[in-house]
Formats: structure tokens, C-alpha cells, sequence
């Protein structure tokens, strides 16, 4: 799957691609935190994926932070759900697949475009059938942001963090992180 990509001006840390909007360095500026993420420079495809998923990464860890973050590709006539992207591959290989299930979540992610909170393992429900390792990695709070492209849900960004970590400012910069795929 080829993903269009909005990358960050990041000359320093990521890169030599400069603004080309004044108005979008302007915006930016106002957040410093998210300059990885928000001081959008410029829209292009690439194969490269690990690229593309590295730099999600270095952004994801200035902010909102993580300590999983995975991305899951949807294949909807196949139903099946594809890990594109890990930072843990040991145990959240890349290689995975699993089938895509009709859930409410399914509905409220893929289906509405919605983003999900749970900043408990509560809130996760049974939402999350994986949630025992999920707990083990230190993790009991999860942002799921659906990657929309030409209206339909192509990918879900996965990132968890300790039970409580997401604060709506934090909920704010994990939804940013969708610009970069």
C-alpha cells in the first residue's frame, strides 16, 4: 500500500525539505512541542515505508510519547488487518495479521473515522483480546487514530503509554500523528 505522507520540517533532526507555506510555519510555531509533527512542509509519496514509519516514531516520542506504537494496515475485502509498523518486533512482530472483527470499536474506528481513548485497562473492555501482554509491557492506556485516505480508513496508528498517560493535550498530539501517513 502506497501512503502519501505530510512531513515535518524538521532540517536539524530529519531532513532538508523546507516550508513552503508561510502561513503553516506560522501555525506551528504556536506549538513547539509538535514541531515534529505539525510544521508540515510538503506532501509526496514514497515506497520507502520504514522511512516514513521511523520519522512517525521520532515524532510519536517528542510528543505525545509511547511506550508501544504500532500500525495496523486494513485489508477490507480480505479482512484481514496487517502490523505494518512496530516499536516493539518482538512482541508485536510485523510480520502479523489478524482478522478484522465487526466489533463496536471496528464500528467506531474504522467505520465512523473516529479516534479511541481508554486510559485504563478498564476502558479497553474486550475490545483488546491481546490485553494481558498489552499490561505486561507496562501499558494500560491506548490512542487508536484511524489513517484516512480518499474517505476510507486505510490504517490505524496504535500508541499506548502507562494507565492515565493520555491527557487531552496528549490525546491532541496523538491525533497529529495521522498527518504523517
Amino acid at each position: 500500500m502506497r501512503f502519501k505522507l505530510i512531513v515535518a520540517n524538521q532540517e536539524a533532526q530529519m531532513g532538508s525539505l523546507k516550508p513552503n507555506c508561510k502561513q503553516t510555519r506560522q501555525k506551528n510555531q504556536k506549538n513547539e512541542k509538535l514541531g515534529p509533527i505539525l510544521d508540515i512542509s510538503k506532501q509526496f509519496d514514497t515506497r520507502d515505508h520504514n522511512a516514513i514509519f521511523e520519522r512517525l516514531n521520532a515524532a510519536a516520542t517528542v510528543a505525545p510519547g509511547f511506550k508501544l506504537l504500532t500500525i495496523m494496515e486494513l485489508d477490507l475485502p480480505a479482512q484481514l488487518a496487517r502490523r505494518s509498523y512496530s516499536s516493539n518486533p518482538t512482541t508485536y512482530p510485523t510480520s502479523g495479521t489478524k482478522p478484522i472483527l465487526k466489533t463496536q470499536w471496528f464500528k467506531d474506528v474504522v467505520e465512523s473515522q473516529k479516534p479511541f481513548l481508554a486510559n485504563s485497562p478498564d476502558q479497553m473492555g474486550d475490545q483488546f483480546p491481546d490485553l494481558d501482554i498489552i499490561k505486561s509491557l507496562g501499558c494500560g492506556s491506548i490512542v487508536n487514530v484511524p489513517v484516512v485516505k480518499s474517505g476510507k480508513t486505510v490504517a490505524v496508528i496504535n500508541i499506548l503509554h502507562e494507565t492515565g498517560y493520555f491527557t487531552d493535550q496528549r490525546f491532541k498530539e496523538a491525533l497529529a500523528l495521522a498527518k504523517f501517513l
